[in-house]
């Protein structure tokens, strides 16, 4: 196949200043002159996003013990990282999650007709290695979901998962060579190595719209989508 030359000027014919600014701008034009002020967090009259709606919290005893490795997350860059600790060898580890099992932003985000909006060949890691085939192009949120699951039962750490846990401190203790982690479930774990895969998307953010707070009709979240108020059910 013959070649075509490129239309990109040389380096030299480039005005990286005019590019850079140009860059600052359009950035600038989407945040807009408001910036974070835009979003308002869910709380106090609002709806609490915290509470899971998917998976009952379970009660259990709090953890006390020594540990390898603490990974924080369980979507796809802490099963990842979990991965990659089975195959070194490392067995002694936790996986902290708010959400009730692996999934991260596939596990909380279950709107109507939810999918990826990449290749599934392209998007979903370790396909050569557990034998995954995609339903479809673009897999459905449900698939992804119940694929990240797949990967840790079929490498063998499903059952490091502490779910429903929220990590309140990480503290390194000079002393013993080890972080100490805290949690909201009274959680005390020493970790030699802790490995931050907790992502930015469990959480929704809500519009910082005049008198959302006092709305009094049915309100929520496409990121804690309710089917008991608008019928059907995820997938």
């Amino acid at each position: 196949m013959a070649l075509t030359k490129s239309n990109v000027p040389p380096i030299e014919d480039i005005d990286v200043e005019a590019m850079k600014a140009r860059y600052a701008y359009e950035r600038e034009r989407r945040l807009g002159k408001r910036g974070q002020a835009a979003y308002v967090s869910p709380e106090g009259s609002l709806p609490d996003y915290s509470i899971d709606p998917h998976v009952e919290v379970a009660a259990r005893e709090p953890i006390e013990k020594a540990v390898d490795v603490v990974v924080l997350g369980c979507g796809f860059g802490g099963t990842l990282a979990a991965t990659q600790l089975v195959r070194q060898g490392v067995e002694d580890f936790l996986m902290l999650d708010t959400a009730g099992d692996f999934g991260g932003v596939w596990y909380w985000n279950r709107y109507p007709g939810i999918q990826c909006d990449n290749d599934a060949y392209c998007y979903l890691p370790l396909l050569e290695e557990t034998g995954f085939v995609p339903s479809k192009k673009f897999a459905d949120g449900w698939e992804i979901q119940g694929y990240i699951r797949q990967i840790a039962e079929q490498f063998g750490f499903a059952d490091k998962g502490v779910f429903h846990t929220q990590v309140t401190s990480l503290v390194w203790d000079e002393r013993a060579s080890r972080w100490q982690v805290g949690t909201n479930r009274g959680d005390a774990i020493a970790a030699r190595f802790v490995v931050m895969a907790n992502g930015v998307l469990n959480m929704p953010k809500l519009p910082s719209l005049e008198g959302i707070d006092r709305f009094r009709g049915k309100l929520f979240h496409t990121a804690r989508w309710d089917y008991d108020y608008t019928g059907g059910e995820p997938g």
